[in-house]
Formats: C-alpha cells, structure tokens, sequence
C-alpha cells in the first residue's frame, strides 16, 4: 500500500516537473519576445533623440535674425 503512494506521489512529481519546463520555456520565449521589443524601441528613441538634434540645428542654421 505504502509503496502504491509513494508510485502516486513520484508521478505527480514527475507531472509537475514537465508542468513547470513547459512554463520555463513559455517564459523563456515571452522574456526573449519582451527582450527584442525594447531593444526596438530604445532604437526609436534614440533615432528620436537624433531626429530633435538635427531639427534643431537645421532651425539654427536656417534662423533669420
């Protein structure tokens, strides 16, 4: 009988291990989808930053005094 629990048991763990690879992976993915949508809006901000720098320059340049 003991032994019949301790089989239930070892598969339940077993159970719950593939349960939690199968949301290490999930995550995994989503952390890398995360990972690649701020690496594209820190480019936006950057080519952003670049954009008001030129546009300023060009409203130097172009200032009529």
């Amino acid at each position: 009988m003991i032994q019949f629990v301790i089989k239930g048991f070892a598969h339940i763990a077993a159970f719950l291990e593939r349960l939690a690879d199968r949301e290490t992976l999930r995550t995994q993915a989503k952390l890398e989808a995360a990972s690649k949508l701020v690496e594209q809006a820190n480019g936006h901000r950057k080519l952003a930053f670049q954009g008001r720098k030129v546009a300023t320059a060009l409203r130097d340049i172009t200032k009529v005094d």
